[in-house]
């Protein structure tokens, strides 16, 4: 890896890494650095967005059975859409 990737280590000690990005502007000439370092950090916060998501789905299930049609059904529904996106299930 160079200074121009980003990678995940699985553990403090990990040995091994998976690089996720490269952030190199060899052979992509129009590469666009700053959305590269923008989705670079989103796919580094991923994880804590997922799990805040699931635990807004916990924490306010019980909205489920209002109206269909209120702000905090929409909501819920947008965040089981975005939990079965990033799980690879269905909502």
């Amino acid at each position: 890896f160079t200074t121009d990737c980003i990678a995940i280590w699985n553990g403090p000690n990990a040995r091994k890494a998976l690089q996720i990005a490269d952030l190199s502007s060899e052979g992509s000439p129009n590469i666009d650095v700053a959305e590269t370092l923008a989705n670079a950090r989103l796919i580094a916060a991923a994880p804590d967005l997922l799990a805040a998501l699931i635990a807004f789905d916990n924490a306010f299930s019980h909205y489920c059975e209002g109206d269909p049609d209120s702000d905090e059904v929409s909501a819920l529904y947008q965040a089981r859409e975005a939990i079965a996106k990033a799980t690879g299930e269905t909502a």
